[in-house]
């Protein structure tokens, strides 16, 4: 699904790319784990940045390896439109490896995220993909439709929320 939305989304050349090191370990992986697997596997021909949005900055100290994840990992922070975002600068988690911040109003990515995605269609119970058309790509929404994805509310914890 994510080679799908990225080849759908960027254009040919475009310096995003997608690896399976993920699938390949069987589970879940940590971000500063694959961040380091990307770095050995990659450092001689890519940079890599962990891109986030804002409203992860107050948890990142609960995330496996997270005081090494805001004291080192170069990271790209996309505002979150909604949040009070200049609270979440200031907040004791924000990186301080000199990340790089996008504006709200410069991408939509702001907007955008995966937690909004699967509760946009869990709560439309009626055309539960109806309401992330123009979020994903066609064949997301098809991939995701065809496979009955995010229809039921996760049992996984939100980090968005934890205090």
């Amino acid at each position: 699904m994510v080679r799908m939305a990225v080849k759908e989304f960027f254009p040919p050349g475009f310096p995003v790319k997608v690896d399976d090191i993920e699938v390949s370990q069987g589970n879940s992986i940590p971000t500063a784990f694959l961040m380091d697997e990307l770095q050995v596997r990659h450092a001689a021909t890519h940079r890599f940045h962990f891109i986030m949005g804002s409203d992860l900055i107050k948890g990142l100290h609960w995330w496996d390896d997270g005081d090494r994840i805001i004291r080192e990992m170069p990271i790209i922070i996309f505002r979150r439109k909604g949040y009070d975002n200049e609270a979440l600068f200031a907040h004791e988690n924000f990186p301080r490896n000199d990340p790089i911040v996008v504006d709200e109003e410069k991408s939509l990515i702001g907007v955008i995220s995966s937690t909004e995605i699967r509760r946009r269609v869990c709560e439309n119970h009626m055309v539960p993909y109806c309401g992330i058309a123009g979020l994903v790509t066609p064949n997301v929404i098809d991939y995701l439709s065809r496979n009955r994805l995010y229809i039921r509310p996760s049992d996984q914890i939100d980090l968005h929320t934890a205090e």
